[in-house]
C-alpha cells in the first residue's frame, strides 16, 4: 500500500500549501466579475428586458401570484431599481474600461437606463442623462422619442424622426414599450393595439412560463417534506455499504493528491485551448472541460488512495444500486431535494429583504443566452451530467473523506461546504446559498455513505437553473 508521510511538518505545510491555492485562487479571478462576460453589454440588455417585460399589463395578475413573485425576487419596485443598478453597472464598467465599450452598445444600455428612470419618475436622473446623449446625432434622435414617448417634450419632431428614434431602440421590450408610447401619442391607434397585444403575450408567456416552474419547486418541496417526515427524517432508509468512510485516508494524502492534480489539469486545459485556437477539435473543450479538469485528481484518487485499498470508486463511493431497494432512491433524492431548495429559497428570500440581492452576473451563461444548438447542448452537458458527477467526486469525495480522518463529521460537514462555497463566491448570498448545498450534500454522504443522491440532487439543481436560463432568457 502506498503510504503517505504523516511527520507534523509535511502535514503542516501541506495544509499551508492548500491555504495558498485556495486564496490564490479566489484573488486570481477577475477584480470586477462583469469583465468575465464577454457580451457584457448584451447579456445585461437581455436580462433587464425579460425582466420589466414580466410587469406589463401586471394589475390583471392575481393577487395570490403576485405574493409568489414578491416573495421568489422582491416587489416590481425592487425588480425595476436592480435593473437600474444593472445598466449603470454597466456604463461603469465601461467608463473605466473605454477600449472595450462599442457605441451601439452604450447607446442601447443609456436608453434603456433613461426608460426604467422614467418608469421611476426619477425626471433629474432622466434629463442628465439626455443631456450627456444630446450632442450625437443619433443619441439625440433617441432621446427625443423618449422625452415625447413620457410627455417630458411637445410635439416638435416630425413623424419620421420619432419613429426612427424608436427604430433605434434595443430590440426587445425597450424600443415595443417606447413605440406603443409614442404610436398613441400621435394618434396611431391600429400601431399602438398592434404593440399593445405583443407586449401582453410577451408578459403573460413569462409569467405563464415562472408558474410552471415555481409549481415545480413549490411541489417537490412539499412532496419531499412529507416523504422526510413519514421516513422519520432520514431513518428508514437502507445505507450503503461504508466504503472509505470506513477507514478515512490521511488528509495529507487528499491534499498533496489536490496540489499535484491542479497543475496538471491547468497544464491539460491549457494545451486543449491551444489546440482549438490552431483549428483541431473546434468546440471540443466547451464539452469536456469539466471532466478533463478533474481527470488528473480522479486519476490519481484511484491509483493512490482507492486501488490501495481494493476499492474502486463504485465500491469506495457507493455508485450503484446492488442489494438496495429500488424505491428508495427516488424518495431518498426527493427528501434531499426539499431540504436542499427550501434553505436555499428562505436564504435568497432573506437575502433581497435585507437588500443583498446575488449578483446578476451569477445568472448568466452566456453560450445559453447567445450559442447555437451546439453550444447550447454542449452547456447542457456541462451542466447537467459532468458537473454533479465531478464536482461530487472532488468536494464530497477526496475532500471531505480527506477531513473526515481528522475531524469529527459535524465540522468535517462545515469545513468541506465552506471550502465548497469559498470557490464559488460571487456575493453573500450566494455564498450561503452555495455553503447550504454543500452542507446537505455533504450530510448525504455522511448519512448514506454513497454519492449518488448527492448527485441527482446537484444534477435536478442544476436543470432548474438551465430550464429558468431557457425559458426566460435564451
Amino acid at each position: 500500500m502506498f503510504n503517505f508521510p504523516t511527520k507534523i511538518w509535511v502535514n503542516s505545510l501541506a495544509v499551508g500549501l492548500l491555504v495558498f491555492a485556495v486564496v490564490f485562487a479566489l484573488y486570481s479571478r477577475p477584480l470586477e466579475p462583469l469583465s468575465s462576460l464577454r457580451y457584457l453589454g448584451e447579456s445585461a440588455g437581455r436580462i433587464v428586458d425579460r425582466n420589466m417585460a414580466f410587469y406589463e399589463d401586471y394589475n390583471e395578475t392575481a393577487g395570490w401570484e403576485k405574493s409568489i413573485h414578491t416573495f421568489l425576487f422582491g416587489s416590481r419596485k425592487h425588480v425595476t431599481q436592480n435593473a437600474i443598478a444593472i445598466c449603470r453597472d454597466v456604463l461603469g464598467y465601461f467608463k473605466r474600461h473605454p477600449d472595450e465599450s462599442r457605441s451601439w452598445v452604450i447607446l442601447n444600455t443609456r436608453a434603456r437606463l433613461m426608460i426604467l428612470l422614467a418608469q421611476s419618475e426619477r425626471w433629474r436622473e432622466f434629463e442628465s442623462i439626455a443631456v450627456q446623449m444630446e450632442a450625437n446625432p443619433e443619441d439625440d434622435t433617441v432621446v427625443g422619442a423618449l422625452r415625447y414617448s413620457y410627455g417630458r417634450a411637445k410635439y416638435d419632431r416630425t413623424l419620421l424622426e420619432l419613429n426612427y428614434g424608436v427604430r433605434l431602440l434595443p430590440l426587445g421590450w425597450s424600443s415595443q414599450h417606447v413605440g406603443f408610447l409614442v404610436a398613441e401619442r400621435v394618434g396611431q391607434h391600429n400601431r399602438a393595439l398592434f404593440l399593445k397585444d405583443m407586449m401582453l403575450g410577451n408578459a403573460r408567456d413569462i409569467r405563464h412560463k415562472l408558474r410552471w416552474v415555481y409549481m415545480t419547486v413549490f411541489l417537490s418541496i412539499g412532496v419531499g417534506m412529507v416523504v422526510l417526515v413519514a421516513s422519520g427524517f432520514f431513518r428508514r432508509f437502507k445505507i450503503w455499504p461504508d466504503g472509505v468512510l470506513q477507514r478515512p485516508w490521511p488528509m495529507t494524502a487528499g491534499i498533496l493528491i489536490v496540489l499535484v492534480s491542479l497543475p496538471l489539469a491547468l497544464l491539460l486545459i491549457a494545451v486543449l485551448s491551444m489546440a482549438e485556437q490552431y483549428g483541431f477539435g473546434q468546440k471540443l473543450l466547451s464539452q469536456w472541460e469539466t471532466p478533463l479538469f478533474y481527470m488528473p485528481m480522479l486519476a490519481l484518487m484511484y491509483l493512490l488512495l482507492l486501488k490501495p485499498r481494493g476499492l474502486g470508486f463504485r465500491q469506495g463511493f457507493g455508485l450503484g444500486f446492488r442489494g438496495m431497494p429500488v424505491w428508495q432512491f427516488p424518495l431518498l433524492v426527493l427528501a434531499l431535494l426539499s431540504v436542499d431548495w427550501l434553505g436555499s429559497t428562505a436564504i435568497a428570500f432573506l437575502g433581497w429583504q435585507a437588500g443583498m440581492d446575488t449578483s446578476w452576473v451569477n445568472s448568466v451563461h452566456e453560450p445559453l443566452l447567445f450559442g447555437d444548438n451546439w453550444d447550447f447542448a454542449s452547456s447542457g452537458v456541462d451542466i447537467v451530467a459532468w458537473a454533479p458527477v465531478f464536482e461530487e467526486l472532488a468536494y464530497r469525495g477526496l475532500v471531505y473523506v480527506s477531513l473526515r480522518s481528522v475531524f469529527k463529521a459535524s465540522p468535517a460537514i462545515i469545513i468541506s461546504a465552506l471550502l465548497f462555497s469559498f470557490l464559488h463566491f460571487y456575493s453573500l448570498v450566494g455564498f450561503l446559498t452555495v455553503f447550504w448545498s454543500g452542507m446537505v450534500l455533504a450530510y448525504s454522504f455522511e448519512r448514506f455513505r454513497s454519492l449518488l443522491p448527492g448527485m441527482a440532487v446537484h444534477a435536478l439543481g442544476n436543470i432548474l437553473f438551465l430550464m429558468t436560463v431557457w425559458l426566460f432568457y435564451s
